[in-house]
């Protein structure tokens, strides 16, 4: 069984405050000796949707990262204080280059205010996940961490060479303990942060 854990974009989703808006809307094209057509203009910051922060540009993500075994770690019972090791339940022990995912249930408030002021990691966790040396983590919330740590734990972990994937949904259709993860950004050069498809198999 498959379920998709990206994030379904559409016209005006707004992901980061000060960023502007997704815009999708039609154009028409036209070349001499070609006939005109029409066409559909994508504009979107690449920090939005289901997403992969690159941060290190001049650092292809290996197509070997794709794929691989993945965990949840339900943290949806938190979210007035940052999420401490002593909170973590990790049914299965985590492994070198596992994806992670930490469900908070946070992306039924999309579209709503609420949306931004979402849970977040504290740094003993972050610091953790990078002693692992897993592959990715994921959230489905706009980010591992709120306001100034939001960057300060993406760069953190670039630096220990772990990808992290943000805006994941349906978290809470995963019923298995482990399974597998693919996971295709697109290939694009140059871009900190990259939209991708998410998907697990279970």
């Amino acid at each position: 069984m498959l379920i998709d854990v990206s994030m379904r974009i559409k016209e005006g989703m707004v992901f980061r405050k000060g960023s502007p808006p997704i815009s999708i809307k039609e154009i028409e094209c036209f070349s001499e000796g070609e006939v005109k057509y029409s066409t559909w203009l994508l504009s979107a910051p690449t920090h939005s949707g289901t997403h992969v922060d690159v941060i290190r540009k001049d650092r292809p993500i290996p197509v070997d990262r794709f794929l691989g075994r993945g965990i949840t770690i339900d943290i949806s019972k938190i979210s007035d204080r940052p999420v401490s090791m002593k909170d973590l339940k990790i049914s299965s022990p985590i492994k070198e280059n596992d994806f992670v995912f930490f469900r908070t249930g946070w992306d039924k408030y999309l579209n709503k205010e609420k949306y931004f002021d979402h849970p977040e990691l504290s740094f003993e966790v972050i610091e953790w996940l990078a002693n692992k040396k897993i592959n990715m983590v994921g959230i489905d919330a706009p980010g591992l961490g709120k306001r100034k740590n939001h960057g300060l734990y993406d760069k953190f972990l670039a630096d220990k060479n772990v990808y992290v994937i943000e805006n994941l949904t349906n978290l809470d259709l995963i019923k298995k303990k482990i399974f597998k993860v693919y996971c295709f950004p697109f290939s694009v050069e140059n871009f900190e942060a990259i939209h991708a498809r998410v998907v697990v198999e279970i």
